[in-house]
C-alpha cells in the first residue's frame, strides 16, 4: 500500500512538472490517458522531442504500466484508471492557468530565448522530491530476497513471446558458451546481458525473463536446456557475493591486461617509425619494446631418436654393455645432458675456437707432448697407488705357479741323470730314452689324476669372473 503511495504521488509531481513547463499539453495527456484506460496500446517512441518522451516514459513507470519489448504500453488488467488519479491533477494545473489564457489571448508570445533557462525553486524541488522518490523504489526492490517464482503480470507478458523471440535468445546464450570455450571471454554479465554495474533488482528481474524465455517447456529449441542451466549459473555466480566480487577483479585485471598490451603495441609502432625516419635513438636500435613470447624450446617439443637395442654379447648371457644400448648421434646429443656438461662443452668449444690456429700451427709435436704427459701420469700411479686385492690374489697365485714348477723339475733331475748315463739303445738311436713299462701311466685305463695345479689353471683367476670386455662391456660370474 505504501509503495502504490508512493507512486501515485510522483506520479502527480511529474505531471505538475510537465505541464508547468509545457501546459499546452494538458488536453493531449488527458486524451492519452483516457485512450489507455479504455485498453488502448500507447507507442511513444515517435515522439520527437526526447526530454517529453523521457518524461512520458517515467510517469507509465509510476502508473505500473505493462511495457514490451517495442517500447508499447498498455494498462494492466484490474488496474486503477489512470485518468481517474492524475485528471484532478491536470484539472488543478488547467484552472490555475485558464484566467491567464485568457488574458493573453489576444497577445502575441514572446519570442523564444536561445538557452537553457534557470528552473524555479518550486521545480527543483519536484525534481529532488520525485529523484529521492526513485531512488527509495529501486532500493526498495533490491533489498527483496531473490527467491520464489517471478510476477504473475512479468508470467503473463512473457507468455504471449513467439517462438523466434524465444529460439534468438537460446542461439545468443549459446554462442557466448562457444566463444567462452574457446576464448574465455564470456561471463555471467555476458550470459544475462547485464553491465558490471548492475544492481541485484536488476539481476533478478532479468533472470526471471530470461528464465521463463529459455525454459524448455516453453521453447521448442533443441538446446534450450543448455541455455537454461547456463542462465541459472550466471544467475548463482552473481547472487553470491564472493564470486561476483572475484568475477568483477577479473575482469579488471583482463582489462588492464588489454590496455597494457595496447601501450606497448603503440609505443612499438612509433619506435618502428622513428627507425623508418632515421631518428631513431639507440635505444630504439636496440630492438622491440617488448619481445613477443618465447616459444618453447626445442628440448620440450623434439624427441630424440629411437634407441636400438645393442647386439646381443657372444661371450657371455650375463654380460650387457656399460654404454647402454642407445646409440649417440648429433640431433640428440644433448637430451640428457646437464647444465654443468652443457657449460663445459660450450666453454670447450669457445677455447678450441680461439685456439684453433695455434694448436694447428703445433703440428706433432702437441701430441707428443699429451702422451708424454699421460705416461707420467701411469708412472705416478703405479709407483704411488696402493695394488688392489684382486691383483694381490693374482700375483700370489702367480707366485705359486712358479715355486710349484721349480719343485718339478727339482725333483725330475736326479731320476734323468742315471739314464743319461746308460747306453742308448741302438735300435733307437735319437729318440727318447728308454724307461721301464707302467701299467698305470701307460695304458691308461682307469681316469687320470688331475693336480691341484691343473684345476686352478682351468678353473681360471678371480678377476676373470669380473672383468671387462675390450668394448667396455662387464660380464659377472
Amino acid at each position: 500500500m505504501q509503495e502504490q503511495l508512493a507512486r501515485g504521488r510522483a506520479a502527480a509531481r511529474l505531471v505538475r512538472e510537465l505541464l508547468f513547463v509545457q501546459p499546452q499539453l494538458k488536453k493531449d495527456l488527458r486524451e492519452l490517458l483516457r485512450r489507455m484506460d479504455n485498453g488502448e496500446a500507447v507507442h511513444i517512441a515517435g515522439i520527437p522531442d526526447a526530454t517529453l518522451r523521457g518524461k512520458l516514459d517515467k510517469l507509465f513507470g509510476y502508473l505500473h504500466l505493462r511495457k514490451t519489448l517495442q517500447g508499447i504500453y498498455t494498462q494492466r488488467k484490474g488496474a486503477s484508471p489512470a485518468l481517474a488519479l492524475l485528471g484532478p491533477v491536470i484539472d488543478e494545473v488547467a484552472g490555475g492557468t485558464m484566467e491567464q489564457d485568457g488574458e493573453v489571448e489576444e497577445r502575441a508570445q514572446p519570442a523564444r530565448v536561445v538557452g537553457p533557462a534557470v528552473p524555479s525553486a518550486k521545480l527543483l524541488r519536484a525534481a529532488a522530491e520525485a529523484t529521492e522518490a526513485i531512488l527509495a523504489e529501486e532500493a526498495a526492490e533490491e533489498a527483496e530476497e531473490m527467491i520464489g517464482p517471478p510476477p504473475p503480470e512479468l508470467a503473463a507478458e512473457l507468455d504471449d513471446a513467439g517462438a523466434d523471440e524465444r529460439s534468438a535468445e537460446v542461439v545468443r546464450i549459446l554462442r557466448l558458451l562457444e566463444a567462452r570455450e574457446r576464448e574465455r571471454a564470456a561471463d555471467a554479465y555476458d550470459v544475462l546481458g547485464l553491465a558490471p554495474d548492475a544492481a541485484a533488482g536488476k539481476v533478478k528481474k532479468r533472470y526471471w525473463r530470461l528464465s521463463l524465455l529459455v525454459h524448455p517447456d516453453k521453447c521448442s529449441h533443441a538446446r534450450a536446456n543448455d541455455a537454461f542451466q547456463a542462465v541459472s549459473a550466471a544467475a548463482k555466480e552473481l547472487q553470491d557475493a564472493g564470486k561476483r566480487r572475484a568475477l568483477d577483479e577479473a575482469r579488471e585485471d583482463a582489462r588492464l591486461r588489454a590496455a597494457a598490451a595496447e601501450a606497448v603495441a603503440a609505443e612499438e609502432r612509433a619506435r618502428q617509425w622513428r627507425v623508418a625516419r632515421g631518428t631513431a635513438t639507440a635505444e630504439d636500435l636496440t630492438g622491440p619494446v617488448r619481445a613477443q613470447p618465447a616459444g618453447r624450446e626445442a628440448w620440450m617439443t623434439v624427441l630424440p631418436e629411437a634407441r636400438r637395442p645393442s647386439k646381443p654379447s657372444q661371450t657371455s648371457v650375463t654380460t650387457f654393455s656399460q654404454a647402454g644400448s642407445r646409440v649417440g648421434g648429433v640431433r640428440d646429443a644433448g637430451w640428457a645432458e646437464t647444465p654443468q656438461d652443457k657449460l663445459l662443452r660450450l666453454s670447450v668449444a669457445a677455447t678450441a675456437a680461439l685456439t684453433g690456429p695455434a694448436g694447428d700451427a703445433a703440428g706433432p709435436g702437441g701430441g707428443a707432448a699429451a702422451a708424454a704427459a699421460a705416461g707420467a701420469v701411469d708412472a705416478y700411479n703405479r709407483g704411488h697407488r696402493t695394488k688392489t686385492l684382486l691383483e694381490k690374489h693374482q700375483e700370489r697365485l702367480q707366485a705359486q705357479k712358479k715355486g710349484a714348477k721349480k719343485k718339478r723339475k727339482a725333483d725330475a733331475a736326479p731320476a734323468a741323470a742315471p739314464a743319461a748315463v746308460s747306453a742308448p739303445d741302438t735300435a733307437c738311436a735319437g729318440a727318447h730314452p728308454w724307461r721301464p713299462f707302467s701299467r698305470e701311466r701307460d695304458l691308461g685305463v682307469g681316469p687320470r689324476l688331475v693336480s691341484k695345479e691343473e684345476l686352478l689353471k682351468k678353473s681360471g683367476k678371480l678377476g676373470d669372473r669380473f672383468g671387462g670386455g675390450a668394448d667396455g662391456g662387464r660380464a659377472f660370474l
